[in-house]
Formats: C-alpha cells, sequence, structure tokens
C-alpha cells in the first residue's frame, strides 16, 4: 500500500457525529475502489486502532468530502489517522470540537397553581454532549401571558377613535401588564456537574410570583446551558382560607 504525497493529507473537524474533511482526489476515483476508511490510532477510551467507513460527496472536478461519525460523548481534541482510498494511504488529523447538548425529559413543563405558589416537579436531564456542565442551584424564568399580544393588539384597535400614537401606548401599556414576573426555580436534588453521556434526576421546586391573574396561562423558557426549555403556567384562584366563604 502506497503513501499518499503530503500535499493531499486530511483534516477532519466538526462534533463528534459530524466530523468532515476535504481530500484532494477526484471523486469517481476515491470510490472506484469502494468507500474509503478511516483507521483512528489509539483512541479513547481503549487503545488499539478503530476503523471507521467515510461517506463520500463531490466537491468539483479534483476534490471530495468524506464524512464520518464517533459516539456523542467523545471527548474533544485532536487526534491522529490514516484515511485508506484504493491502495493510497493519506496521514490525517482528527479535530473533535465541544460540543454542548442536553436531553430533557417530559419535553416540556406545565404546571398548575395559585399565583404565589411553591410547586414541585421531577426531571430526568442527559448530558448528550461531550463536555461536562454545571447545573446551578437557582435559576430564574421571565413569565409572559400567552394571550397577553392578542389582548394588546384587541385594545388598539378598538380604540378606533382614538390618534395612532396612543393607540400604540395603548398597545405597549397591555404587554407590559401580560408581564407576569419571574419564576424562581430551585433544584433540590441533583446539582452540579453532569459528565458527558450521564443522566440525572432533577427535584426541582417552583415559587410562581405573585400578582398572576386566576384564569390566564403564563409561558416562559428555562435556558438551560445552551437549551431553551418550555415552561407553562395554568393559574387558578388561590382555595379559601378556613372559615371564609
Amino acid at each position: 500500500m502506497s503513501q499518499a504525497d503530503s500535499t493531499t493529507s486530511i483534516h477532519f473537524q466538526g462534533s463528534p457525529r459530524n466530523l468532515q474533511g476535504l481530500v484532494s482526489v477526484a471523486f469517481q476515483e476515491v470510490v472506484s475502489g469502494g468507500l474509503p476508511r478511516l483507521e483512528l490510532a489509539s483512541p479513547p477510551p481503549k487503545a488499539g486502532t478503530e476503523s471507521h467507513t467515510l461517506q463520500t460527496e463531490s466537491a468539483g472536478a479534483l476534490a471530495t468530502w468524506l464524512r464520518f461519525a464517533l459516539p456523542e460523548a467523545w471527548p474533544p481534541g485532536t487526534y491522529k489517522g490514516t484515511v485508506l482510498i484504493r491502495d493510497a494511504q493519506y496521514p490525517s488529523v482528527i479535530e473533535v470540537r465541544p460540543h454542548l447538548a442536553l436531553s430533557i425529559s417530559p419535553r416540556r413543563l406545565t404546571l398548575q397553581g395559585a399565583s404565589g405558589a411553591e410547586l414541585s416537579a421531577t426531571l430526568i436531564v442527559v448530558n448528550t454532549g461531550n463536555v461536562t456542565f454545571e447545573i446551578a442551584r437557582t435559576y430564574k424564568v421571565g413569565l409572559l401571558d400567552v394571550k397577553g399580544a392578542e389582548r394588546a393588539v384587541g385594545i388598539a384597535l378598538r380604540e378606533h377613535e382614538t390618534p395612532g400614537l396612543m393607540r400604540v401606548n395603548l398597545f405597549a401599556d397591555e404587554m407590559a401588564r401580560s408581564h407576569g414576573g419571574r419564576l424562581l426555580l430551585t433544584i433540590g436534588a441533583g446539582d452540579g456537574a453532569l459528565a458527558p453521556g450521564e443522566f440525572r434526576n432533577l427535584s426541582i421546586t417552583i415559587r410562581l410570583p405573585d400578582g398572576l391573574k386566576g384564569g390566564r396561562i403564563y409561558a416562559g423558557e428555562w435556558m438551560l446551558l445552551n437549551r431553551s426549555y418550555p415552561i407553562e403556567v395554568m393559574v387558578v384562584d388561590a382555595a379559601p382560607a378556613q372559615g371564609e366563604r
């Protein structure tokens, strides 16, 4: 098996599940001997050689895209290998970039409670990326009335005899009233470092803000790592205290 010229060495880069590199060899020449392979030298987590079949795509008359995937939790870093195309060997460098990703179950959190109430829930979080991240102890999530924009437009349009600028002010004022404040989300169990591939049950406590209006639905987005997780709150009127009618 021959060693290719150093000018045709291949540099792969990307997240673990989407690594691609360009080789200066025509597509038909690459695939004429079957799909090329990549031999990785000393890949984690075990020593030795690991072989990967490469997917191919033409990149013009004189070049070919090569692609392959590694396990999602493969650590970021630079690795060496050799691509085998027909009877030629191409020295290769594989640059695995950090990849931040989470899976959360259930896909959204739906709550029901009175303004100012304290609620509880359990979520399952899986680190599907390749770097460790920290789950903080507390978070704050802003809430908006889901029908606030519709209500604000209706109020502004009903005032058809009001000058345009005043209608804009009516719209803005109603949108401001649609903001429900911020709920406080506290991780009772499960906070801390979450390693790649690790899953954890999160026991959370949610303190709803005061001033939410009964009968309305509020929604917010909890930013956890780079993931936006939807939270929806249906507000019910508080139960009367004992002795009240």
